[in-house]
């Protein structure tokens, strides 16, 4: 519904700069539409969550408030191609960082992990 009246202005702006010669659709077909409730862009707000939570998970802490020492935090992101609820199978991205009051003493670290495991190498016949 969101689709129809984004485009909705969109359709009416192409109609408008037809030839005269082509036949238009009636603009009464575009007016029909009614206007969201504020239920139905709830609703529809939490299937968007609800189809995230299912294929992202994004888990992290920050630094407190502390002027004179460094400060250090960390986040985790990982993706559930097929979702969770479908495979346990995920690509995550780690980072951690800290903050020094010296520009200089920056820290930034970034790790990126899966949770397939290599296939373990054949046997071959040919060694004796």
């Amino acid at each position: 519904m969101v689709t129809l009246l984004c485009t909705a202005p969109l359709l009416s702006a192409v109609q408008s700069q037809a030839a005269p010669g082509d036949t238009a659709h009636a603009p009464d077909s575009i007016e029909s539409f009614d206007l969201p409730t504020s239920d139905g862009l709830r609703s529809l707000y939490n299937q968007a969550l609800a189809a995230l939570q299912e294929y992202i998970e994004i888990d992290g802490s920050l630094p407190q408030d502390a002027e004179t020492q460094a400060q250090g935090g960390e986040f985790r992101l990982k993706v559930f191609p097929q979702g969770k609820s479908r495979s346990q199978e995920y690509l995550s991205a780690e980072g951690s960082f800290r903050l020094s009051p010296d520009p200089g003493q920056q820290e930034f670290s970034l790790r990126f992990k899966s949770s397939k495991r290599p296939p373990a190498p054949q046997p071959s016949g040919d060694i004796i």
